[in-house]
Formats: structure tokens, C-alpha cells, sequence
């Protein structure tokens, strides 16, 4: 049963005396109470504030205002609530199920998959979906084919990949699973939730990851008539023979118990589950489901968000490195082709030093005139054109220059060498 209180009393009552109290006083659980409380913003005294309260000390200084809230109601279950069936109407109250959705930070979203449980609740009878239509037929088609290639760590060696749940659960158990998921299925369609042939839950851009499994009860193995038998010849053969070995019988079975289970995964790691229990069978508590599946989906998003802003901060890091490097070469590069230009340079005037030194001698004029032709080629500052050889590229390096010239640079005693002593 349910207990609707006025928020603002029972912030009033537990500065007053204490959490424990207040849920004495309205035969509510403490537990629960404590958890609508800080659902609800509702402050909780500290316990410096209770010494000074019980010593009739001054604590306007520690008390701590109540935040205003759109909830003008808490609703608590009360001890003796016994959640029997979800048809039950006082445990579909909507603003109680609006509650359980506070952590979506969303009240239109939390309001919406209130009014689904509510009309679900009403439900006798529910049509199979497109999804568990195929589902079924996966399972069926996967039994009627040959796949009893060996497993490793429940995994097939065969390609194919089996059907959900079909290791987990006896013929029993998968008939209650067909029945569980098709109402699951139909309330996140109902919602707006994508639901993948597979059976997969799509919230937002995360796939929830989840697994039905059945309990098993660990029993004592009773030998069957082909185990006894062959414990018997090993008897025979053992009064024979020395190397006989023991037939290998386990000592326990595991069988399939009818209970099942919901487990919700997070990257590969199990966080939650629910069972069906006293309380209820799974059938029963599907708005705590509902709740598991979305709290399941915001530690998703969370993990896929982190992911991303490492392959972000990576990529980003690796850009800048890309980036420096490609400077890191430029640089390179023009400082190269300075030192070049500046050979270049060094040489037309040696050039011009050695024709002043001849030009007094028997040499013709049109010689001396294509020997300053030459100089002014070589030289960067000029660069003049030359008829035959075009445009030299000072740039480059001193082994590109000979290379283009004709000249070979294996000897040490090149006219470039000479020029890098002096």
C-alpha cells in the first residue's frame, strides 16, 4: 500500500526529530523514506545538527531551507505493502511512477513511461509483436538445424551466431521469456523506444545490453543405467588389470529451477538484476525493470560518452603531432634551401673572384662575357636565364645541382667540396 505525504510536512517533521521517526510515526519504511527524500530534494538533518538539536542548542546556522520542487507530494510505501500483482492499482499511482523516473531529468519522458505502465497494467491479454514473431522463429529454425559443433566459453565455433537467451533458459523457462519480452518490448515500443529484431533495446544512440537467464538448483547426480553398467565393468576389469581407468560420472546435475532473472550489463559488466522473488515474479515488477533499463542506459551513454572524448582527445593529439611534424619539415625544408641559396651565392662570387684574376690574360672577351653569364646564373640574387640550361634551381641540393650538370659526385674532391672548406 501507498502513502501519499505533503513534502513540505514531512520536511518540517524531520528537522523536527529524525528520518527514523517520521517513518515510525507514518509506519513507513525508513529505507524508502530516506530514498523519496532525496529523490524529492528534501534535506536531510546532519548529525551535527541532531546533538544540537537534542541539547537545545541554536541551529538556524545548520538547518538547511527546503528547495522549492514541482513535487508537492512524497508517496512511500508502508510496511506492510506487498507489491502481489502489477494490476494492482495503488502500486500504479502516477506520481509515484513519475518519481521512480526522477533520475532521467527528463518529466515529460518520466510522465510518458508513467502513463504506459498505467495502461499496461490494464492489459489481459497482449498480441505478439513483430520482433518476438521472428525471435521465435530464429529459436526454431536455430533446433531444428545441426548445431552441435563444440563450444568454447559458450561460444559457438559454428559461424552462425545462436539466438538469445537459448543456452540460459529450459523449453519451460523460454515460453516465460517469450511472454516477459513481448511485454517489454510492447511498452518500449509504446514509448518510443527502438526495439531491434534481435531483441535489443535501443534508448537514445545505446543499445542496452541485458540477458534472461534461468536458476539452476545443484542436486546429487543419479547414475543412469548406462553409468551403473559401466561402473560395474570397471569393477571386473579392475581385478584384471592395473590400468584400467575410472569411468568420469559427475558428481552433481543442475537443473533448471523456473525461476528466472534479468541481468543488466555495462561494457561487458554485470550492474544490476532482478528476479522474481516473494515480492513478485519478473511478470509483476516490470516498472523496477523499466527503471534497471534506463538506469542501465544512462551508465551506458555515460561509458560511450568517456570513449568518445579519449577517441576525441586522441585524434586531436595526433593532429597537433601531425601538424608540428608537417612544420617541423617545412622548416627543415627552408633552411635547406637558404643554406642552398647561399652556396649558390658563395659561388658566383668565387666565380667573379676567378674571373678578374684572368681577365688581364689572352682570353677573348665573349669568353669573359659567358663566364659572367655563368656567375650571374649561378647566382640567386640575379638568377638569369640561360638559353641552354634555363633557370637554375638554387634551392636544391648541392648533389642535384651536380647531378643536373652532368658532374659526378662520388669524389671528395668536387668543386662544391672545396667551395664547403673554404
Amino acid at each position: 500500500m501507498l502513502k501519499k505525504l505533503l513534502r513540505k510536512d514531512v520536511y518540517n517533521k524531520i528537522w523536527q526529530s529524525s528520518v527514523k521517526e517520521v517513518a515510525q510515526k507514518y509506519n513507513v519504511d525508513y529505507d524508502d523514506l530516506l530514498k523519496v527524500c532525496h529523490q524529492a530534494n528534501v534535506p536531510i538533518p546532519s548529525a551535527q545538527y541532531r546533538i544540537a538539536l537534542n541539547n537545545k542548542e541554536d541551529t538556524t546556522k545548520l538547518k538547511i531551507d527546503l528547495p522549492a520542487s514541482e513535487n508537492k507530494y512524497l508517496i512511500v510505501k508502508t510496511k506492510k505493502f506487498s507489491s502481489k500483482s502489477l494490476t494492482d492499482k495503488e502500486t500504479l499511482d502516477k506520481e509515484f511512477l513519475e518519481q521512480q523516473f526522477n533520475f532521467l531529468h527528463d518529466s515529460i519522458k518520466a510522465q510518458k513511461i508513467a502513463e504506459v505502465l498505467i495502461k499496461a497494467s490494464h492489459k489481459n491479454t497482449w498480441r505478439a509483436t513483430p520482433e518476438i514473431k521472428a525471435y521465435k522463429e530464429s529459436v526454431k529454425k536455430w533446433k531444428e538445424e545441426n548445431h552441435s559443433l563444440p563450444r568454447y566459453n559458450n561460444y559457438y565455433y559454428d559461424e552462425k551466431k545462436p539466438p538469445m537467451f537459448i543456452d540460459a533458459l529450459s523449453p519451460k523457462g523460454m515460453k516465460r521469456a517469450y511472454r516477459l519480452l513481448n511485454e517489454i518490448i510492447t511498452i518500449f515500443k509504446q514509448i518510443g523506444e527502438q526495439v531491434n529484431d534481435d531483441l535489443t533495446i535501443m534508448i537514445g544512440k545505446d543499445q542496452v545490453e541485458y540477458e534472461i537467464k534461468e536458476d539452476q538448483n545443484k542436486v546429487p547426480h543419479e547414475l543412469t543405467a548406462h553409468e551403473r553398467k559401466a561402473l560395474a565393468n570397471y569393477e571386473k576389469e579392475k581385478e584384471k588389470y592395473d590400468f584400467v581407468s575410472r569411468p568420469q560420472i559427475r558428481k552433481y546435475d543442475h537443473p533448471y529451477n523456473g525461476h528466472l532473472r534479468i541481468r543488466f550489463i555495462v561494457c561487458g559488466s554485470h550492474k544490476r538484476y532482478i528476479k522474481d522473488s516473494k515480492q513478485g515474479t519478473l511478470e509483476e515488477q516490470l516498472p523496477a525493470i523499466l527503471v534497471a533499463f534506463y538506469k542501465t542506459y544512462l551508465e551506458t551513454k555515460q561509458k560511450r560518452e568517456e570513449r568518445e572524448a579519449r577517441e576525441r582527445k586522441r585524434k586531436e593529439k595526433e593532429e597537433r603531432e601531425k601538424q608540428c611534424q608537417q612544420k617541423i619539415e617545412m622548416e627543415k625544408k627552408q633552411v635547406a634551401t637558404l643554406i642552398n641559396e647561399a652556396k649558390d651565392y658563395q659561388l658566383a662570387n668565387v666565380v667573379r673572384t676567378y674571373i678578374k684574376a684572368i681577365e688581364g690574360n689572352d682570353i677573348g672577351r665573349d669568353k669573359i662575357e659567358w663566364m659572367q653569364s655563368i656567375a650571374n646564373w649561378i647566382d640567386p640574387l640575379i638568377s638569369e636565364d640561360n638559353p641552354y640550361l634555363g633557370k637554375r634551381k638554387h634551392g636544391e641540393s648541392d648533389k642535384k645541382k651536380a647531378e643536373y650538370l652532368g658532374e659526378a659526385t662520388e669524389s671528395r674532391y668536387t668543386f662544391d667540396n672545396y667551395l664547403n672548406w673554404l
